[in-house]
């Protein structure tokens, strides 16, 4: 993943996100926690942040390393949830797999 488009989606949540995007992209993945807590990969934060770089990388580049790393087409709903939009990564036969 690129750290750099890791953080640009830190920077999109804090302008664009609210309260709602976060308690729903948090009940669709099962978190109890937006920013708390001491293991990282429990945050829905960093799973956004994850997310949306992974939806800006494209297909070629895209990575996910949250493990383990969701289907193409759950983090395709997941970068809609979050942006409103259709991620630049592309799923199907010659798209994107975990």
């Amino acid at each position: 993943i690129s750290w750099g488009l890791h953080e640009l989606g830190h920077l999109w949540l804090f302008e664009h996100g609210d309260d709602d995007v976060e308690a729903a992209f948090n009940d669709h993945l099962g978190l109890e926690t937006w920013q708390g807590g001491d293991d990282w990969a429990l945050r829905g934060v960093e799973h956004a942040a994850t997310t949306i770089a992974w939806g800006l990388a494209g297909t070629n580049d895209a990575t996910y390393p949250i493990l383990p790393a969701p289907a193409c087409d759950e983090l395709a709903t997941r970068f809609e949830m979050l942006t409103g939009r259709a991620p630049l990564t592309a799923c199907g036969d010659d798209g994107w797999s975990p």
